[in-house]
C-alpha cells in the first residue's frame, strides 16, 4: 500500500535546511511537539548535523522528488522493534493525506530495507492530527504517560 511517487531515503546534507524553514515562525512548544528534547529551539542546520554526525538514522520523504516530511529512527532493540520519533511534514503540505503516505511508505521501508518486524513511538494526546495518522495506519495505543510539564504522552506500536 502507499503511494509509489513516495520514496524514504537517509536524510541527504543538501535537505537539512528545508527542516529549519519549516521551524521559521514557530515557537518552543512547536519544536517540542514534533521533536522532544532531540533539538534546542530556534531550530539550527548544525543541531541536525551535529545529530548525523552522532550516528542519528534521519530519513527524507520524497514525493516526485520533493521533500515534503522526515521521520527519524530513534533507536533499534534486538528484538527487531524501532522507535520512531521527529516526524515532521512540510506544514503547507499538513492536512491533505500525505502524512499517512509517508508513514506508509516509512513502515514498508522499515520492514523490507531496514528489517524490523514492528515500530513503536509516542504522541501528544493534543496533537490531532498525527494521532488520527498513526491510528489510520494500524498503529494502536499501549499506554498513556503525563510528562513533567503536564503534557500527556501517548505511546503507540505497529507490528509490520
Amino acid at each position: 500500500m502507499g503511494d509509489r511517487n513516495m520514496k524514504i531515503e537517509k536524510l541527504q546534507p543538501g535537505q537539512i535546511e528545508k527542516i529549519v524553514r519549516w521551524n521559521d515562525g514557530k515557537d518552543e512548544d512547536f519544536l517540542r511537539q514534533w521533536s522532544g528534547r532531540g533539538y534546542a529551539f530556534p531550530l539550527t542546520v548544525g543541531q541536525i548535523e551535529k545529530r548525523l554526525e552522532e550516528g542519528a538514522e534521519i530519513f527524507s520523504a520524497c514525493l516526485q522528488g520533493e521533500m515534503i516530511g522526515t521521520i527519524e529512527l530513534i533507536r533499534r532493540s534486538e528484538d527487531g522493534a524501532g522507535l520512531i520519533g521527529r516526524f515532521l511534514l512540510d506544514p503547507t503540505r499538513t492536512g491533505k493525506g500525505l502524512g499517512t503516505a509517508v508513514l506508509q511508505a516509512f513502515m514498508e521501508y522499515s520492514r523490507t530495507v531496514l528489517g524490523l518486524s514492528m515500530l513503536t513511538l509516542s504522541v501528544f494526546d493534543f496533537n490531532i492530527g498525527a494521532c488520527r495518522c498513526y491510528e489510520k495506519c494500524g498503529f494502536e495505543e499501549t499506554e498513556r504517560v503525563t510528562r513533567p510539564n503536564g503534557w500527556v504522552a501517548i505511546q503507540m506500536r505497529k507490528k509490520l
